[in-house]
């Protein structure tokens, strides 16, 4: 699936059938023999007038979006499974990328759905359109352009479900990461006001002069550490 906006046009006659492009011949890739051999098809034509052609012509460019949008599908299901696997491994671009895909196929089979309905309303209007013997044939594409808008809608859903859980891993990563900032802040509250403390500058302060003080203070202060430390890990701040 390309960003590139293409469009198709055709012009039926009773036994004549035209069709036009935006799409320069040296720039479609392999896009006209695809549709070379597949027209040329017997099993391919409902009918060997220019409706029956243009019901065939409609049909490729139907199949190629309708198979477009199911290895799409399984794209999405595999990023799922690595998903549940190992959400890391998943970038939000990835998740962008396959809407923005989505979106793209949903638009070309909506198009192709209103260019079916338009065609079943037009054939008693022309004489360049005869489908009283393709009523099958296009009920089958009008049912087959229904399943295909109907699955690009169950994919938006699961798109939207891959972004509401990535964005609820990054959140759940930004408040561990806040947690533990919150746990250090803590620890350090207590031997921020002891030193507060032990650096006034009182004349008489006893156990600024004792022997051991220095040992003493860096003592307590390891102590209330290590005191705080076991009861963030019991209250589960580090889980």
């Amino acid at each position: 699936v390309t960003d590139e906006v293409t469009h198709l046009a055709a012009l039926s006659l009773p036994n004549l059938l035209v069709t036009f492009t935006s799409v320069p011949r040296g720039e479609a890739g392999e896009l006209y023999s695809a549709i070379h051999d597949y027209m040329h098809s017997d099993e391919r034509l409902p009918s060997t007038t220019a409706s029956g052609v243009l019901i065939a012509w409609i049909r490729f460019h139907m199949d190629r979006t309708s198979r477009s949008v199911r290895l799409l599908r399984s794209h999405i299901l595999k990023v799922d499974e690595v998903m549940d696997r190992n959400m890391s491994a998943v970038s939000i671009d990835a998740i962008i990328e396959a809407k923005e895909q989505l979106l793209r196929l949903w638009s070309v089979a909506e198009e192709q759905s209103e260019c079916l309905e338009a065609l079943a309303g037009a054939d008693a209007d022309t004489d360049g359109l005869d489908f009283k013997d393709l009523k099958g044939s296009l009920s089958v594409l009008l049912a087959t352009a229904a399943a295909t808008e109907r699955t690009a809608l169950r994919l938006e859903k699961q798109i939207c479900d891959l972004r509401q859980r990535y964005e609820g891993h990054q959140q759940e990563r930004t408040n561990r990461r806040l947690a533990v900032l919150t746990v250090i802040s803590a620890i350090f509250l207590p031997l921020t006001l002891f030193s507060g403390i032990w650096g006034m500058n009182f004349e008489y302060m006893p156990e600024l002069s004792a022997r051991d003080g220095y040992f003493i203070a860096l003592s307590v202060m390891a102590s209330v550490a290590c005191l705080m430390l076991v009861c963030f890990w019991k209250t589960g701040w580090f889980y």
